[in-house]
C-alpha cells in the first residue's frame, strides 16, 4: 500500500497540465516515503540539478533540458547518519514506484511526457537521439506537443474508393481556396479554365449567395462552379487554410483535381493539355507537377493590378521570353526562388523550356524535403488530406506533400502548362509569421509540425519511391 501511495504521488507530479507555449521545463519530483519511515525523506529532481548526457552540439543556455540519463544523489553529509539507511530504503521504494509508473505508459508511445507548473516537454525515445544525433527535421529542440493530442489523418476518409478507371472517365476540377480580399483574382481563373469544373472554398462571414453573386460578376459560370463557405475562425492570423483546402476538395465530382492557391493563375490551355495525358493518370498514385513561376512586381507597389494582368503570358513561348529576359531584371522567375528556393527547386525548370508538350518528365529525385509543388492528382480515399491542425501561415502545404511522397506517389512534370504567381500584399497570417520566424522555438506551428512528423513516422508506412538528389 505504501508503494501504491508513492506511485500516485509521483504520477500527480508528472502528469500536470500541458502548455505548448513554454520553452523551458522544470521538473520537481517529490519522493515521499513517510508511510514507510516517520521522518525522512524528500528528494527533489529539477532540470537544473540533473546530470544529463547530451552531445555538446545540442546544448544551449536558452534551454533547460529534460535529461535522458540523470543521477540524483545526496552526500552523506547532507543526511544524518542515523537516517541514512532509512533514506536509502525510501529512495529504493521511490525508484521502484517510478518504474511502475513508467511501465503503465502506452507501449507504442515514442515520447516520455513530464510536466510541472503548467509546462511540458516531450522527449523522443529514439535511438538516434540517445546516440547523440538528431533527425533532419529536428534541427532545433522544440517544446514538442504529443501527436496524440491531434487527430492527424492518413487518408481522405469520405472520398471515393481508388478503383481503376478507364481513361475516358478521367476529368479534372480546378481546386482553390481564398479569402474575400482575393476574390478579384478569380476572374483570371474562370477565364482561363473556361467552362470546366471549379471548386473554391472561401473563408468569410458572408453568405454563399453573396459570394456567388460576386463570382458571377467576375465572369465565372455558376453552372461549373462550387462554392463552400467556412466562417468559424477568429481572425485572419488563424485563417484555417487546410480546412478550406479539404472543404474545396470534398466538393470535387471529377476523378482528378488540380490544386492551386488562388494567387496562382493557370495557363489558358492547361485543361486541354491534361486531357492529352489521361492515359498517364490511370494509376491513382501518379502526380503531375505544374511548373510554377512568379511575376516580379512591375511598379513601386504590388497593387498595380491592371499592369500586372496585362503582363500575364498566355502561351509557353511568351512565358519563356519573360523567363529568359536580362538576368539583372527578370520579369518572370521560378516561384519563390529567392525567398524559399527549396519549395520548388526540384522542378526541372531549365528542362521545361525545351520539353515537348506531349512528353512528361519524371521528377527522379528531390533536392529538399521541403519540396511543395502544385500538382494534379486523383481524388480518392488513399489521398492524404491536408492536416487541418495547420492554420495561418507556415508548414500547411509542405507537410501535405511530405505525406504524399511517403505514401508512394510518383511525380511527372508537364511540358506545356504552367502557373504564374500574381503579385499581392502579404496576408495577415504571413505578416504574423514573419514577426515570429526568428523565434521558431516559440511558434506553435513548429511544434505541430514536429508532432506531425512523429505521427507520420509511426503511422504512415514509408513507401517513398523518390530519392534525395
Amino acid at each position: 500500500s505504501s508503494v501504491n501511495w508513492v506511485t500516485r504521488t509521483l504520477g500527480n507530479q508528472c502528469r500536470g497540465q500541458t502548455s505548448h507555449q513554454s520553452i523551458g521545463v522544470c521538473i520537481r519530483l517529490t519522493f515521499s516515503a513517510s508511510a514507510i519511515v516517520s521522518s525522512v525523506s524528500q528528494f527533489h529532481l529539477s532540470a537544473k540539478e540533473a546530470r544529463m548526457s547530451l552531445p555538446p552540439t545540442v546544448m544551449s543556455s536558452n534551454y533547460t533540458y529534460l535529461p535522458l540519463r540523470s543521477t540524483c544523489a545526496k552526500s552523506k553529509d547532507d543526511v544524518p547518519k542515523s537516517k541514512w539507511l532509512f533514506s536509502l530504503i525510501g529512495g529504493g521504494f521511490a525508484v521502484y514506484s517510478a518504474l511502475l509508473m513508467l511501465t503503465c505508459l502506452p507501449r507504442r508511445s515514442s515520447h516520455l511526457h513530464f510536466a510541472s507548473s503548467g509546462s511540458s516537454l516531450l522527449v523522443p525515445l529514439r535511438q538516434d537521439s540517445i546516440d547523440g544525433t538528431l533527425p533532419h527535421q529536428d534541427h532545433r529542440l522544440l517544446n514538442t506537443l504529443d501527436y496524440r493530442s491531434f487527430d492527424f489523418k492518413s487518408t481522405t476518409e469520405l472520398a471515393p474508393t481508388c478503383d481503376s478507371l478507364p481513361d475516358d472517365k478521367i476529368d479534372f476540377t480546378l481546386v482553390t481556396q481564398l479569402s474575400p480580399n482575393r476574390l478579384g483574382i478569380m476572374h483570371q481563373h474562370c477565364k482561363r479554365w473556361v467552362d470546366h469544373p471549379i471548386s473554391v472554398a472561401v473563408g468569410t462571414h458572408s453568405s454563399q449567395k453573396a459570394i456567388l453573386k460576386v463570382l458571377k460578376g467576375l465572369g465565372c459560370n455558376p453552372q461549373h462552379l462550387s462554392v463552400t463557405i467556412v466562417s468559424d475562425f477568429e481572425s485572419d492570423e488563424s485563417y484555417p487554410v487546410n480546412r478550406l483546402r479539404n472543404a474545396a476538395l470534398a466538393a470535387v465530382k471529377t476523378s482528378h483535381f488540380v490544386y492551386v492557391d488562388a494567387d496562382f493563375v493557370p495557363s489558358p490551355h492547361l485543361y486541354d493539355e491534361l486531357m492529352k495525358h489521361r492515359d498517364s493518370l490511370l494509376h491513382h498514385k501518379t502526380a503531375l507537377v505544374v511548373p510554377a513561376f512568379e511575376l516580379s512586381p512591375l511598379c513601386g507597389t504590388v497593387e498595380c493590378k491592371e499592369l500586372h494582368e496585362y503582363m500575364i503570358p498566355d502561351t509557353k513561348q511568351e512565358l519563356v521570353d519573360l523567363f529568359t529576359s536580362p538576368a539583372d531584371s527578370p520579369v518572370v522567375i521560378p516561384f519563390d526562388s529567392k525567398g524559399n528556393p527549396s519549395g520548388h527547386g526540384s522542378t526541372r525548370y531549365m528542362d521545361w523550356i525545351t520539353q515537348d508538350e506531349e512528353a512528361l518528365l519524371p521528377i527522379e529525385c528531390m533536392t529538399s524535403p521541403r519540396y511543395e509543388p502544385y500538382v494534379v492528382m486523383r481524388y480518392c480515399h488513399d489521398l492524404p488530406p491536408f492536416q487541418e491542425q495547420f492554420a495561418g501561415y507556415g508548414q500547411n502545404k509542405i507537410t501535405w506533400m511530405q505525406q504524399v511522397r511517403r505514401s508512394g506517389y510518383k511525380f511527372f512534370q508537364l511540358g506545356q502548362g504552367f502557373l504564374l504567381h500574381f503579385p499581392h500584399k502579404h496576408s495577415a497570417a504571413r505578416k504574423a509569421w514573419s514577426k515570429e520566424k526568428d523565434q521558431a522555438e516559440d511558434m506553435y506551428v513548429s511544434q505541430v509540425a514536429a508532432s506531425f512528423h512523429s505521427w507520420m513516422e509511426e503511422h504512415v508506412p514509408n513507401q517513398n519511391v523518390i530519392s534525395q538528389c
